[in-house]
């Protein structure tokens, strides 16, 4: 495979590849190459020669090149920009195809304002394939480093740990040690910068997600399993092979399970580190800071002129109450009327739940209420 990384020279960080694969190459070690550039965690643009075939970019079959590479697609966060209804990017005397693609990262494809296949004479049978890339206002990360007082510090830090990638720089001699000494010094300075500076969250860009790739390949294999296992069970196959295949599936639905609450912890861990809440909602409320209209349900004495300071006088000295013993909260929230739930209407939701894509899973199993005594649940 040839390839040819570049970084465009803008205010935007993007990644551009531009790349071509022989058609008599092993499908898998090229895309095996592709992975190392880590697609899912960056903005990359694909362009390039990579003769596969797929309904999804115009042919009228799939073969086993275009299934791999269309899972590869799927599994590095790229959105497949071709429109095939305008027309093929390669045609000749004897043959006519869509080898040609525009791949983007999914956070910005849509910042692709015009793109089309060029009908006009060239030098070979490939046509002319045009794109437009606004990057104005290209994604960002939720946070950024505040270099101005720690920059010394960053600078020494780097320095400290140079060394040992200026030896390995004079025996380079090919483009595979050379990738791996570029990449070794990014983490260098990666974890230097996030070591010495201070980082300072962007207002509005706080979110907490903790879905990543492993943990859809997991799914996606629990999912196979399950219904493998079903259909075991519906075509009345031997006693043998439904027990292998179940085992099978609660064996992976376990190791999903446990993939799934130790990454939604290490996501968490990683968000509080990164964001620190200095003012919460009461310091905006009290300081009329807000951004959408308040309501506070305590209205001491039913005073209909009580302001906002007055309400939170009152919480504060009933939650907070000073030495004597006269001061209590006497505050009692009225609660309207509630329909029952027994616990019959429980379990049906429970069980309706995604409609069973990932039966165990995403389901709760609730049948270890039928070993309590029945009675109303009220919510």
């Amino acid at each position: 495979m040839t390839r040819t990384p570049a970084e465009l020279a803008s205010s935007s960080l993007i990644f551009p590849f531009n790349c071509y694969f022989p058609p008599h190459d092993n499908i898998e070690d090229l895309i095996e190459e592709l992975r190392h550039f880590n697609f899912y965690n960056s903005f990359n643009l694909l362009v390039g020669d990579f003769k596969c075939k797929s309904r999804s970019w115009g042919y009228d079959s799939d073969n086993f090149r275009g299934r791999k590479l269309t899972e590869f697609i799927a599994a590095s966060n790229l959105h497949l920009c071709n429109i095939k209804e305008y027309g093929p990017t390669f045609q000749s005397t004897t043959n006519v195809g869509f080898p040609e693609w525009t791949l983007l990262s999914l956070p910005v494809a849509n910042y692709i304002k015009n793109s089309g296949v060029l009908d006009v004479e060239s030098h070979t049978d490939h046509k002319y394939i045009y794109f437009k890339l606004e990057l104005e206002d290209i994604p960002e990360t939720d946070f950024y480093f505040k270099s101005k007082y720690g920059r010394n510090k960053f600078i020494n830090n780097i320095k400290r740990h140079l060394n040992p990638l200026k030896k390995p720089l004079k025996n380079i001699n090919n483009t595979s040690h050379l990738n791996k000494l570029i990449k070794d010094l990014t983490d260098l300075i990666q974890k230097g910068a996030f070591k010495t500076l201070k980082k300072k969250p962007k207002k509005f860009a706080k979110k907490f997600s903790f879905w990543n790739e492993n943990l859809r390949i997991s799914r996606n294999k629990v999912n196979r399993l399950f219904k493998t296992y079903i259909k075991h069970k519906t075509d009345g196959s031997i006693l043998e092979i439904i027990q292998r295949s179940g085992n099978a599936y609660r064996k992976e639905s376990a190791i999903y399970k446990k993939l799934l609450l130790s990454t939604k912890r290490k996501a968490w861990e990683s968000f509080c580190l990164n964001h620190n809440e200095r003012f919460g909602f009461l310091f905006n409320l009290v300081f009329n800071k807000g951004y959408s209209e308040t309501f506070i349900g305590v209205n001491p004495n039913n005073d209909p002129n009580n302001t906002i300071e007055d309400k939170i006088n009152y919480l504060m000295d009933n939650f907070f109450p000073s030495h004597s013993s006269e001061e209590n909260l006497d505050y009692t929230p009225i609660i309207g009327h509630v329909e029952p739930m027994v616990l019959e209407d429980i379990e049906i939701v429970i069980n309706a739940l995604k409609c069973g894509k990932a039966p165990g899973l995403d389901r709760i199993d609730f049948r270890m209420c039928g070993f309590h005594p029945r009675q109303r649940i009220y919510t």
